[in-house]
């Protein structure tokens, strides 16, 4: 379960997914991620405050590196994004920057183009990763229960203006 904003997501281990009002739990959106191949979601998930981008990135051998992106509207898709397993994500509010963290990698994309737009290497493996509502922080869990926070020099206004 995630809860982000103004909702509520529900997914279950198939993928069966609800989307809810946060404050009476009213449906807004259901839908199946990850189609017929039932990946295991147990693994990182996150959502717009909205509920309209759910990203989720499913635990298992076969699916490393992969996330699963649904955004109202549009067709289900997946992507590659790591080498390895996607052990966290983390959305900007609006859902249009992902972070995602495997290994020692965090990768920084614009959702609506897919376009990596920079990328950090740590010294240790990543665990928990978050971003700041103008994604110019990201503070991150590196080895063991250390937390470090990198700022990004860049205006991502700027950045918006420019791909609009």
């Amino acid at each position: 379960m995630v809860v982000s904003g103004d909702i509520v997501v529900v997914i279950k281990n198939d993928g069966a997914t609800s989307v809810l009002g946060a404050h009476d739990l009213t449906p807004m959106r259901r839908l199946h991620l990850g189609g017929g191949d039932e990946p295991n979601f147990r693994g990182p998930v996150v959502a717009s405050a909205d509920g309209r981008v759910l990203i989720a990135a499913p635990e298992g051998f076969r699916y490393s590196g992969e996330i699963v992106l649904s955004v109202a509207g549009s067709a289900e898709g997946v992507a590659q994004v790591a080498d390895h397993v996607v052990v966290s994500l983390a959305l900007i509010a609006d859902g249009d920057l992902l972070l995602t963290s495997s290994d020692r990698l965090i990768r920084l994309r614009h959702v609506p183009t897919g376009r990596l737009l920079t990328q950090l290497e740590c010294n240790q493996d990543i665990g928990a990763i978050a971003m700041s509502a103008d994604g110019c922080a990201i503070p991150a869990v590196v080895g063991t229960f250390h937390i470090r926070c990198r700022e990004l020099d860049w205006d991502y206004g700027a950045f918006v203006r420019h791909t609009d």
